[in-house]
């Protein structure tokens, strides 16, 4: 790639030998070979070269330097490229949408003469002519010439944080806290610059110092939330932005915070309200929309997610969490191609949003490039070190790829941080339970530390849980109790790929056609079998699966002859958010010739049938009420074929149970009753 001018951002996966990629100037050449990085050329040819991850090589006719993570190369016309330590090279990273420019969210400088020249001037993106009448008041202000609100110093902090320039943000916030020591705004802005930067403990201890002063701001309420969400404590979060919006009902910021917040824990309904008053509050700021739509796609209600997410981008064609949601919708839909641009597109825009690197590494899976996906999994590790999702997904790629000593490692990750956990509904597993982290260590054969790293990471709301657990049993009862509560917790498992995983609920169709024959001295057995299974999430998520197996023994040296046709049907489906509900038959109609058992010629017959259904309401994330029943037949008769003579058998059984589960912070409780009849 020529680039002759300007300046270029741009993150890349992992680039191999065969396809390198090199960006030209005029004064060198750079090869590309995975990375986050920064180009930038001057007027005069010179050449900045910012690397945030991985590794770039610069090079001329005088010279090459290897640039790596928080080092810059400078290359100068006649002279070979130099190389130096960047205090902070992400502090370069300019916040195109991590900041919006409103005048209006600082009262007091929105009631000053010049402010509707300000507006003017951002609302036809004159952002360099804002930024110099916003810095003229500042200067006035120093010269005593005219009275400043504390607004202005705060509106030129945001033109730092568009700029990347932290040095200036910094700069202006101390100078206005210095002239407005008792307005909390400043503080606050401080901890969320840090928070920006990537600071988590310098944006702590700076919230922390504050309350000292400020023990009521709600604008440290508003910091404190963004902190609880980034250290995993959702509880928190929760508190600090509820409590925030009670001091600030009129501001969208706490309701958009709290709204997001219990988005990811997945209590969707009291997070839909308060993201509507947030969009109320703000309709023309697309992050609301832009979350809105990202809680509407996680709760499968697809229409009203695209709706949302097309408005913020017409607001804010540079939102990356627009475009983030935009991804994870089409990823939904099954479109990983079209994700893949979305997704990308967020990445460019905010190479820091964990999120938008997870989804990225999932779309890049399911085009195929696993290394692509293994890359934007480690760009969201250094992105969020706290959150155990990366992990989760790295095991399943590295399962899948019969990679097992990776995929333990991964494991072992994610169990250091799984209290750092939001939650597991991202996580799709098949009905073998393989997203369980114990799944990595069984590939290995290490049978025990599988089901020890399994019952470590139990959760009661968890599929694969339940399904791992179930694999692992040979107690019929235990084994059938475990995948009764998987299918209850997630019905649409039944569509899982049974090879590939998707990493998350994502349509599709697989079927499998197999016969196998196997021969002995006694008989011989043939058995045909016809598998097959598919998820779709369009107007609802809906999950079947059939399994169909005829074997044929034939006879050798044992006088007999048989079938066991054998059908297995399920169906499963999300009528609204928080309710699942399953459908699961087996019938078994096997039938025995010319075996001697109370005649020389005896025939057997038998129909088994069992059929179950069930019913799950997720009363909030904590809380979940489960129905079931299930209804079991044994019919059998031996008729036999030298004499008139014949005896039959049969069974019914009708069962069912209710069951309340609750996790408290005392622990997991369980209240439930069960009811079995059976008639001979």
């Amino acid at each position: 790639k020529q680039f002759t001018v300007g300046q270029l951002l741009a993150t890349t996966g992992l680039i191999k030998t065969q396809r390198r990629l090199a960006v030209t100037t005029p004064t060198a050449t750079i090869g590309i070979r995975g990375t986050d990085w920064e180009v930038s050329v001057g007027d005069s040819g010179e050449t900045l070269v910012s690397v945030f991850s991985g590794e770039v090589a610069v090079s001329n006719d005088l010279g090459e330097v290897s640039v790596g993570p928080n080092e810059q190369a400078t290359v100068r016309d006649g002279m070979a490229p130099s190389k130096t330590v960047l205090t902070n090279a992400r502090d370069r990273v300019q916040w195109v949408s991590a900041v919006r420019l409103d005048v209006d969210k600082y009262p007091d400088l929105a009631q000053m003469p010049g402010a509707q020249g300000l507006r003017d001037a951002l609302a036809t993106q004159r952002i360099n002519e804002a930024r110099d009448a916003t810095e003229s008041m500042l200067l006035q202000a120093r010269q005593s010439t005219a009275s400043t609100p504390a607004g202005a110093w705060l509106m030129a902090a945001d033109f730092g944080l568009l700029a990347g320039d932290m040095a200036l943000v910094n700069q202006r916030l101390g100078e206005g806290q210095s002239r407005f020591p008792d307005d909390d705004r400043f503080v606050a802005y401080q901890g969320r610059a840090a928070l920006l930067r990537g600071d988590m403990a310098g944006a702590r201890a700076i919230v922390d110092a504050a309350r000292q002063k400020f023990p009521a701001s709600a604008e440290l309420g508003l910091v404190e939330g963004e902190l609880g969400r980034v250290e995993g404590n959702g509880d928190a979060a929760v508190a600090s932005f509820g409590a925030a919006s009670q001091k600030l009902p009129n501001d969208f910021r706490p309701w958009q915070g709290l709204g997001a917040t219990l988005a990811e824990q997945e209590d969707f309904d009291p997070a839909r309200a308060a993201l509507i008053r947030a969009v109320e509050l703000a309709p023309k700021f697309a992050a609301p929309l832009a979350d809105l739509g990202a809680m509407e796609t996680r709760a499968q209600r697809l229409t009203q997610a695209k709706a949302a997410i097309d408005q913020s981008l017409e607001l804010a064609p540079d939102d990356y969490v627009a475009w983030t949601s935009r991804g994870i919708l089409l990823l939904t839909q099954g479109q990983p191609e079209a994700a893949l641009q979305a997704l990308l597109k967020a990445g460019l825009l905010e190479p820091r949003y964990a999120k938008a690197q997870i989804y990225t590494a999932i779309a890049w899976y399911q085009t195929g490039r696993e290394d692509a996906a293994l890359a934007a999994l480690e760009r969201a590790k250094k992105s969020d070190p706290n959150d155990p999702l990366p992990y989760f997904y790295e095991a399943q790629i590295h399962r899948d790829n019969l990679n097992p000593m990776a995929a333990i490692h991964a494991a072992r990750e994610a169990m250091a941080r799984f209290g750092y956990l939001k939650s597991l509904g991202p996580i799709a597993t098949d009905r073998q339970g393989n997203a369980n982290l114990g799944a990595a260590y069984a590939l290995f054969g290490l049978e025990a530390w599988a089901q020890r790293v399994a019952q470590q990471s139990q959760h009661p709301f968890f599929a694969g849980s339940y399904l791992f657990s179930a694999e692992r049993t040979s107690d019929a009862f235990v084994k059938n109790s475990s995948l009764i509560q998987g299918y209850l917790t997630d019905p649409t498992m039944f569509g899982a790929s049974p090879q590939r995983s998707k990493l998350i609920g994502a349509p599709g169709g697989y079927a499998a056609v197999d016969v196998g024959y196997r021969q002995s001295d006694a008989f011989s057995v043939v058995t045909p079998s016809v598998i097959a299974n598919g998820y779709g999430s369009v107007p609802i998520p809906v999950a079947g699966f059939v399994q169909y197996e005829a074997p044929q023994i034939r006879s050798g040296k044992v006088e007999f002859n048989a079938t066991a046709p054998s059908l297995i049907t399920a169906l499963g489906f999300k009528p609204v958010t928080n309710v699942g509900v399953f459908l699961y038959r087996d019938e078994f109609k096997p039938v025995i010739e010319n075996i001697a058992l109370d005649t020389d010629g005896d025939r057997i017959t038998g129909t088994v049938v069992r059929t179950d259904v069930g019913v799950q309401w997720q009363l909030n994330p904590k809380t979940a009420f489960w129905w079931r029943a299930g209804q079991a037949s044994d019919d059998t008769a031996v008729v036999s074929n030298v004499k008139t003579q014949s005896r039959a058998y049969r069974r019914d059984e009708n069962d069912t149970g209710v069951r309340l589960t609750a996790m408290r912070d005392s622990g997991e409780w369980t209240l439930g009753v069960e009811k079995e009849r059976s008639n001979k």
